[in-house]
């Protein structure tokens, strides 16, 4: 019984999700890099927090934190909040491409 449960709130929260993502698709660049602020500004504000509860999960060090998971959503995020407006008028922009190396440029 608990198992239905469980699946369907998850299938409730992925259909918000989806509702929520055609929000999200029509919203102005504004809106966007607000949200994405929003974002950034909480991965800062909680660095410990995350470095904490992946020690605890997975004995990953701090610094591993740091540059693994917490460096490149935070350089996407400055990177996506600088280019969104000009990506958004143009429809391809300049992606970071972080985990490839390299820079490039591709339709969104």
């Amino acid at each position: 019984m608990e198992i239905e449960l469980q699946k369907k709130q998850i299938d409730e929260v992925f259909e918000l999700q989806k509702n929520y993502s055609i929000i999200l698709r029509t919203s102005t660049a504004e809106e966007g890099i607000e949200h994405i602020r929003r974002l950034h500004d909480w991965i800062l504000a909680h660095r410990q927090d995350i470095r904490d509860a992946l020690y605890a999960d997975y004995r990953k060090p701090n610094i591993e934190t740091d540059i693994v998971e917490m460096y490149p959503a935070v350089s996407e995020a400055r990177h996506t909040m600088k280019s969104l407006k000009r990506m958004d008028e143009t429809e391809t922009g300049s992606h970071t491409c972080y985990f490839l190396r390299h820079h490039c440029s591709h339709p969104i």
